[in-house]
């Protein structure tokens, strides 16, 4: 099989699964949060109460101006942010390895509830967020493939502050690409401390950030002091089912075979047992596991919402691919055939679509019209009251 199939063959995943993704914009009423977002769209500002602009701009765009004002083009951005998405999780792949790798990749987040569902369907801060964090993810690998300084480099790092300041107006989890880079740069690539380009991206990341951090001034912070009351933690104790709906919540998110798959590749990753560049291993953990550990760090503390996570493990995710092709690659194996895992992943993902439309829809007396809720928040509810069972148990 040459690399073009398998261009060909990430095409076709993309087409199918956005094809899935309209069946469910259409099969399911806006949840809670999408509501509030719709909000944005229909009084536009430069930052809202918790979140930058982005998505209220974005559902603004794929309703034509509030005109087709149905839950389909309200939803119209994510799906095709989880389109560019996934084509961006391939190029990823393919410039770490080969094309194979990008490919399973590709197949790995089109099986993530987080990548199809929570970001990929619904329309949340996240959809646009993704493209911008893949993209770059993608430019970061580029920067990091050689540890010289050129022009194409140079002209890549512009091109991430472009990005990450466009990201940082979706969500602010894009400022830890940033720190990733810091940390790599820091740690094993100091040269870069000496050049202009740098600083010239940071500050194209901070100008197109500035119209948020002007309307914080003008409202006294409130975001600020409304995000800091969620991640403090020095007035709280310890709370285990907090840390345990949080962890259930992230192995749900991610699909439990990939979220193994993620696990296994970042610990081959550390053993040096992958088939990509150090230089690029060592990017990617630093740009996920921050996040990862921030967020886990809060939720031994206070609630955290398993999504917040989502990106990380995305960025582990071309990691898995890269390992799972290693060990695919081997004598007997048949290139056409989507590992079986993989295959396990996305029947598994299938499963939890068909049984939340049902649910949400046509079980009387479950959450669904009367509440309006997405199904995907039934689902974490339920893995909150397993963790806050737990914790009672363990009181007892």
């Amino acid at each position: 099989m040459n690399g073009l199939n398998y261009k060909n063959k990430t095409l076709l995943l993309i087409l199918i699964a956005t094809v899935v993704r309209c069946i469910i914009a259409c099969s399911i009423e806006l949840g809670n949060d999408e509501v509030y977002y719709r909000m944005y769209a229909q009084y536009l500002q430069w930052n809202y109460f918790d979140h930058p602009p982005m998505v209220g701009w974005l559902i603004r765009l794929t309703t034509v101006n509030l005109l087709l004002d149905n839950e389909f083009f309200i939803r119209l951005g994510a799906i095709m942010a989880a389109a560019i998405t996934t084509w961006f999780i391939f190029l990823c792949g393919k410039k770490m390895n080969t094309e194979y790798s990008g490919f399973l990749a590709a197949v790995m987040y089109t099986s993530s509830i987080y990548g199809s569902i929570i970001a990929g369907t619904f329309i949340l801060p996240d959809s646009p967020q993704m493209v911008c964090w893949s993209a770059g993810l993608y430019l970061l690998i580029r920067i990091s493939a050689h540890s010289h300084i050129n022009r194409t480099k140079k002209r890549d790092l512009f091109l991430f502050g472009l990005v990450a300041g466009l990201g940082m107006l979706c969500k602010i989890h894009m400022a830890f690409l940033w720190f990733g880079l810091l940390l790599y740069i820091i740690r094993h690539n100091r040269q870069w401390l000496k050049e202009p380009a740098l600083y010239l991206s940071a500050i194209i990341s901070i100008a197109l950030f500035y119209p948020v951090i002007k309307w914080n001034v003008d409202n006294h912070f409130i975001t600020y002091l409304y995000h800091s009351k969620r991640v403090a933690v020095t007035n709280s104790s310890i709370d285990i089912g907090s840390l345990v709906s949080f962890l259930g919540g992230q192995v749900f998110y991610a699909n439990p075979i990939i979220f193994f798959l993620a696990v296994t590749a970042t610990v081959a990753a550390f053993k040096n047992n992958l088939p990509v560049s150090v230089s690029q291993k060592r990017m990617l953990l630093y740009c996920s596991l921050p996040l990862i550990a921030f967020a886990t760090g809060i939720s031994l503390f206070r609630n955290v919402l398993p999504h917040w996570t989502g990106p990380a493990f995305t960025s582990l995710i071309l990691l898995a691919g890269c390992w799972l092709s290693k060990q695919q690659l081997k004598p007997g194996f048949e290139k056409r055939r989507i590992p079986k895992t993989l295959v396990a992943a996305l029947a598994f993902q299938l499963l939890v679509i068909t049984g939340g439309i049902l649910v949400v829809n046509y079980i009387p007396g479950s959450i669904g019209k009367k509440e309006k809720k997405c199904w995907e928040m039934v689902i974490l509810h339920w893995i909150c009251t397993a963790g806050k069972s737990w914790k009672c148990n363990l009181k007892k």
